[in-house]
């Protein structure tokens, strides 16, 4: 086999990148997952160029950490009127 076997515990990160798309993009919006996607992807590839890829994580992370303090809804959520 050309790929390495597969496990059940091999999908732990697919869901994590997965989650950090989802919140990127708020909750609800497809063409906000979309985007979160690609300002992800964009994110993790230039730093894994510039420092290890384990730092590439990090960095994807500090993402999704400063897009819930600048707008807690996501990039394309919309706010709850209350």
């Amino acid at each position: 086999m050309v790929f390495p076997s597969f496990s059940p515990f091999m999908g732990n990160d697919y869901t994590l990148i997965g989650f950090i798309v989802i919140v990127l993009g708020g909750l609800g919006h497809p063409v906000g997952a979309l985007v979160g996607a690609l300002l992800f992807g964009i994110t993790e590839q230039v730093s894994v160029v510039f420092f290890s890829p384990s730092i590439a994580t990090i960095c994807g992370f500090a993402l999704m950490v400063a897009t819930i303090f600048i707008r807690p809804s996501g990039l394309f959520g919309r706010q709850a009127l209350r």
